[in-house]
C-alpha cells in the first residue's frame, strides 16, 4: 500500500527555484511547489515502506546544498 508524506523545506535565501527544480527530479516526488512563510518549499512524497522515506529524506533530500533544514510529515 501507497504511503504519503509531506516536507516542508527551508532553504538558502534566492534559492527557492533551483532547490525546487532539484526536488522535483525525484521519483517518489509527486507535487512540489514554493510556500510562503516559514518553510519555502513543500513537497508530497508517495512510498511504499518507511525505510524508502527516510532513503529519500537522508539521501536525495538533505543531500541538496542549498537546503538548510526539512520536517517530515508522515500521513497516517
Amino acid at each position: 500500500m501507497t504511503q504519503t508524506a509531506y516536507v516542508l523545506i527551508s532553504c538558502t535565501m534566492g534559492q527557492e527555484h533551483s532547490t525546487l527544480e532539484q526536488i522535483r527530479v525525484i521519483p517518489q516526488v509527486k507535487a512540489a511547489m514554493i510556500t510562503y512563510g516559514e518553510y519555502d518549499i513543500v513537497a508530497k512524497i508517495e512510498i511504499n515502506t518507511s525505510q524508502e522515506l527516510a532513503e529519500i529524506i537522508s539521501l536525495q533530500i538533505r543531500q541538496i546544498q542549498k537546503i538548510r533544514s526539512t520536517i517530515t510529515l508522515h500521513v497516517i
